[in-house]
């Protein structure tokens, strides 16, 4: 969240609060992100409500979060700095040594805390002098911001369906799906499509209920395609 707050400092938009959702769809309100990295940063937002709700999730599920993370925080270094000096160009897990007392990880709750609402009063100095900025000033500055964001994130080789993938997995998980258990979420399933040139397909997701009997089929269609098209 505290990054979010950072890039919406950075494109001049409006912080009312630390709300994180109220940040992303002002973010996405610009078009000045690449959609990989909105993505990135959706699919960390809605893991993070499914940990504080105390929801279970799976390991996997979990490291994908933290790459996430990973992946968002590298991009931020370099289209801030132009470099990445001293940042690990490959995600490794690792496992804790001890496990964090609550004490410990409220603490940290309350630092991340004044750090965005230190960012929430510095956002509205950075609104008003944006205030006093024309059209055209305004226009250029977030045209320079999205070409550099688009820059680091091709650099960096975001990769959308890889990026998409770990959002509709945390969708899915957020909706009560298990999207390790095949019995439950079918993924990359073949299907007899008529009209084909080979009559046969595949979906991206199939959900099942109890008795192994389809109930939806998900298509994930790059943000450029007609949804339609996934009907086809």
């Amino acid at each position: 969240m505290v990054l979010a707050m950072r890039v919406c400092r950075a494109l001049g938009v409006s912080i009312v609060d630390d709300n994180f959702l109220t940040m992303l769809k002002e973010l996405e309100r610009t078009e000045a992100l690449p959609r990989p990295v909105l993505d990135s940063f959706h699919q960390v937002r809605m893991a993070g409500n499914k940990a504080a709700h105390n929801l279970s999730q799976d390991s996997g599920h979990a490291l994908e979060t933290v790459q996430s993370a990973f992946d968002l925080a590298r991009w931020w270094v370099l289209f801030s700095t132009g470099n990445l000096t001293g940042v690990p160009a490959d995600f490794k897990p690792t496992q804790p040594g001890t496990t964090p007392s609550p004490q410990y990880e409220v603490e940290q709750l309350e630092k991340l805390h004044a750090i965005a609402q230190t960012l929430v009063a510095e956002n509205e100095a950075l609104r008003q002098q944006q205030a006093a900025l024309t059209d055209e000033v305004r226009a250029s500055a977030a045209a320079v911001f999205k070409a550099k964001a688009a820059e680091a994130a091709d650099a960096l080789q975001f990769n959308e369906e890889q990026t998409r993938t770990r959002l509709i997995n945390t969708m899915l998980l957020a909706a009560g799906w298990d999207v390790t258990d095949r019995d439950q979420v079918g993924q990359e399933v073949p299907l007899y499509i008529q009209g084909t040139p080979t009559g046969t397909g595949r979906a991206d997701y199939v959900l099942y209920d109890d008795d192994h009997t389809a109930l939806a089929v998900i298509e994930a269609k790059r943000t450029a395609e007609n949804p339609l098209k996934g009907r086809k």
